[in-house]
């Protein structure tokens, strides 16, 4: 590596990165009626529910996010 060509994989002191990061939560999908709370207890089903899906994000220091 010359010395002009920045290493990709060493951060600057105060710059913060993520790479690839994902956030998945699991929620209870309840049925309806009385007959449906009854099978909810003994079978539940889930849906996924994605609040990340692989994002990546650099912040350079100095840089103000907001």
């Amino acid at each position: 590596m010359s010395p002009s060509t920045p290493d990709r994989n060493r951060l600057e002191p105060g710059s913060i990165q993520l790479s690839r990061v994902s956030m998945h939560f699991r929620t209870f999908a309840r049925r309806s009626g009385l007959l449906g709370a009854i099978r909810d207890l003994f079978r539940r089903e889930y849906t996924v529910v994605k609040a990340l899906d692989c994002i990546s994000l650099e912040i350079e220091r100095g840089e103000v996010v907001g």
